[in-house]
Order: C-alpha cells, then structure tokens, then sequence
C-alpha cells in the first residue's frame, strides 16, 4: 500500500521525494521499518520561533505557555527517537544555517541524500521568509520567562542558547 501511495506521487523513475509533515518526526523508526533505505533530514529552527509560528495558527492555540509544553514534549520525544538513530540515516541542520548559507547546506543535504547538484531556487536563497527570531517580538513579554523556562533545555540543545546570555552557561 504505502509504496503504491508514494509511486503515485511521482513518476517511474522517481527515487526520492519530500514529505514535511513536522509531526512524521514523531515516527522515524517505523518509516524506517518500512523504507530502510531511507534517509532523513530534520529541518530544524529556534523553537521560540515555532512557538511564535504555532500562535499564528488555529491549529496552534493560543496559549504560550500550554502550546510551549505541547512543543517541548514534541522535541524532547524527538530527542529520545534521534539517540537510537544510526547517524548514516539521519542529518539534522537548522534553519538559519540553510537561509544564511543555503548553498552550503543545500550541498551537504543533497550528498547526504545521494542526489546531484541543483541550481537552488531563488526561495530557498533568500532568508526572508525564515522569521528568525520573531519571537522577540511575537511572544507576549508577560508570558516570555514562563515560556524560557519550559523551552529552556529544547533551546540548549538545539544550540540556541547563545543569544540569551542565561542560556550561555546552561550545561
């Protein structure tokens, strides 16, 4: 059935394709059951930033703090499913660093993938649509320590620690 699914979403000759449904996250080791020869590539970014992303949704809530631990929980299985990874089948980059050096990354994720090289479309160079950093800004300031607090360790071990001098000397 599933291969069915996914051949008619292409053409004879396809052998790749992008599926970016976010909570498919959540069942890495049973698409890998089922593809085991597939590789994944988790597009990360700042989850203060999926916060202030998920509150623009009717689908998100409203809610920063309840939203905030529904996220944390999200990331914290994530981080669970990635330690028993083999790390030939997975490779995780962050946002930033695909819209602040997009050939780069671009590169690396398609010699992770086994796929040549593409002239990058001109969406993917330019960084305007990434809203980096919105929360500063999204996120009511009423609220914003509660919500550090419950994304804290997400945001440490993400690496997005170092614009938040607390942050800096969090284990």
């Amino acid at each position: 059935f599933v291969d069915a699914l996914y051949r008619s979403m292409g053409t004879r000759d396809t052998t790749h394709w992008i599926d970016s449904t976010p909570y498919n996250l959540l069942h890495v080791n049973r698409l890998q059951e089922i593809f085991p020869q597939a590789r994944f590539v988790h597009v990360h970014r700042d989850p203060r930033d999926v916060l202030s992303s998920y509150l623009t949704k009717t689908w998100g809530g409203s809610d920063a703090i309840v939203a905030a631990r529904r996220l944390a929980s999200v990331f914290q299985r994530w981080f669970e499913i990635r330690n028993t990874l083999e790390t030939d089948a997975y490779l995780e980059v962050s946002l930033e660093s695909l819209t602040d050096n997009p050939a780069s990354v671009a590169n690396q994720v398609l010699q992770f993938s086994g796929l040549k090289s593409h002239k990058l479309p001109h969406s993917l160079v330019s960084n305007r649509h990434s809203n980096h950093a919105r929360w500063r800004t999204d996120i009511p300031k009423n609220v914003l320590p509660t919500v550090m607090e419950i994304l804290g360790p997400v945001i440490v071990q993400l690496g997005y620690e170092d614009d938040i001098p607390h942050f800096r000397n969090v284990a």
